[in-house]
């Protein structure tokens, strides 16, 4: 993840995918059941 930030201009929509996929792969990895909540506030 850290090579789209090595850029002037970051492209959020890599970005955001590119945490999407960690955060399910790291979540595929834990036993169990799983719950996420996600507010967003702008």
């Amino acid at each position: 993840m850290a090579a789209h930030l090595s850029y002037g201009r970051v492209n959020l929509n890599v970005l955001r995918e590119a945490v999407r996929r960690e955060l399910r792969e790291f979540l595929d990895k834990c036993a169990g059941s799983k719950g996420l909540s996600v507010t967003l506030s702008y």
